[in-house]
């Protein structure tokens, strides 16, 4: 499962992830506000059930 960590622009990284590991059919973005996650709860229980299959 690759992972991406940066602090400002990804650029072409999801689409070069998305070419090279074709098996890759699932994605969770984690939003911060300074230190306060602002992604849905919702979206991380999805993506961790998806990846559980």
């Amino acid at each position: 499962m690759p992972i991406v960590t940066n602090g400002g622009w990804l650029g072409h990284t999801i689409d070069d992830i998305k070419k090279y590991c074709s098996n890759v059919t699932n994605e969770l973005v984690l939003k911060f506000d300074g230190d306060k996650l602002v992604t849905n709860r919702s979206a991380i229980d999805k993506f961790i059930e998806e990846a559980n299959k």
